[in-house]
């Protein structure tokens, strides 16, 4: 491609490289090269041109330079995620959601052989609902007790939401936070945490109740749908809107050292100006007096801020009940004008009374 340095008999040559080139298709193809770029900037700062071999020498010199010792291509078998550096590898293994994966999948954390069966999935079970003239015939209670002896049931260690079935009801638990983003509220002061569990299998299992919509849940048939819904709707929290549902959570708490806690709090109350004031006689501020709050107006170390503020809202009302008294400024300036105008008579009178005074 390039024939030689720069030959004056030659139509195509570059003169920043210094070079000559066959045909003009070379001589473009030269122009968007990285080696005429460098060459540019180097005549930029009034240097020389270098030759290709030089720049190519440079080439390899920096790449050797900035490899980084600590870039990998690793993938993660478990997660399915690929990692081009070696810190962010080793934080992906150590996270939560890598080792509670890897315990479902039944491998260890840093080994890829099977090690337990954590949790299996369970047979999808059939349903059997009543006929329609059976129906017809039974009450609340007897389609509950129906469905109780029918219908599939959920043990402890069966997830809510899916069908993995696991060896302990802590794992279940877990697994239901943190990948259904299952909530508990109240949680310190739960008492039993096997008993709510088991009830909320039975409102699953033999209700096909969804936890959030509640009572106005639309009739689902079969375990498998209402888990659906609750996925797909991310309604996989227990509702406690109303007063209703609370009473119906209430026996598995214990809400009395709550209210103790409630109960100790500093009452609040409010004085004259809006302020609240503390048990402990700290008072804070109404939003509505902030202009005062920042002035910086002398006050005895004797009183206190609120004293201060309700002098200085005293000296204030003060101003304003003398400027209502006083006239309005029309009046002042026709007053202003009629003074000077009987001021320039009285002028003009007493001029020429002098001058008729006057002997010359």
């Amino acid at each position: 491609m390039i024939v030689s340095r720069s030959n004056n008999s030659s139509k195509f040559t570059c003169l920043t490289c210094r070079l000559t080139f066959n045909n003009s298709t070379e001589q473009r193809t030269h122009y968007i090269s990285d080696f005429h770029c460098f060459n540019l900037k180097r005549k930029i700062i009034q240097l020389g041109p270098i030759t290709q071999e030089t720049f190519e020498s440079k080439v390899k010199a920096l790449e050797a330079k900035c490899i980084n010792p600590d870039k990998i291509n690793a993938k993660c078998s478990i997660c399915q995620k690929r990692f081009h550096s070696k810190v962010q590898y080793q934080q992906h293994i150590a996270s939560k959601k890598h080792i509670l994966k890897s315990q479902l999948s039944g491998i260890k954390k840093n080994s890829s052989s099977c090690a337990q069966d954590v949790a299996v999935y369970r047979p999808v079970m059939k349903t059997v609902h009543p006929s329609a003239e059976q129906l017809e015939t039974m009450e609340d209670e007897d389609i509950y007790e129906y469905r109780k002896e029918n219908f599939p049931k959920l043990a402890l260690e069966d997830c809510l939401f899916c069908r993995l079935k696991f060896k302990s009801l802590d794992l279940n638990v877990e697994h239901m936070e943190y990948e259904h983003g299952f909530y508990i509220p109240y949680r310190e002061c739960l008492i039993d945490l096997e008993g709510l569990i088991r009830y909320l299998d039975e409102k699953v299992a033999i209700g096909l109740i969804c936890l959030q919509c509640n009572t106005h849940s639309r009739q689902f048939k079969t375990i498998e749908a209402v888990q659906k819904h609750m996925r797909e709707l991310s309604h996989t929290q227990i509702s406690l809107d109303t007063e209703e549902e609370e009473d119906e959570y209430e026996p598995f708490y214990d809400f009395e050292g709550l209210n103790k806690k409630i109960s100790e709090l500093p009452e609040l109350q409010e004085n004259e100006f809006g302020e609240l004031v503390l048990s402990d006689n700290v008072v804070f501020g109404n939003r509505m007096l902030v202009r005062y709050y920042k002035q910086k107006a002398y006050r005895p170390s004797s009183c206190g801020l609120t004293k201060g503020l309700y002098d200085e809202y005293q000296v204030v009302l003060s101003k304003q009940e003398l400027l209502s008294k006083m006239p309005p400024k029309a009046c002042i300036d026709r007053e202003k004008v009629m003074a000077l105008k009987v001021g320039l008579q009285a002028n003009k009178t007493r001029l020429l009374r002098f001058r008729s005074d006057c002997p010359i």
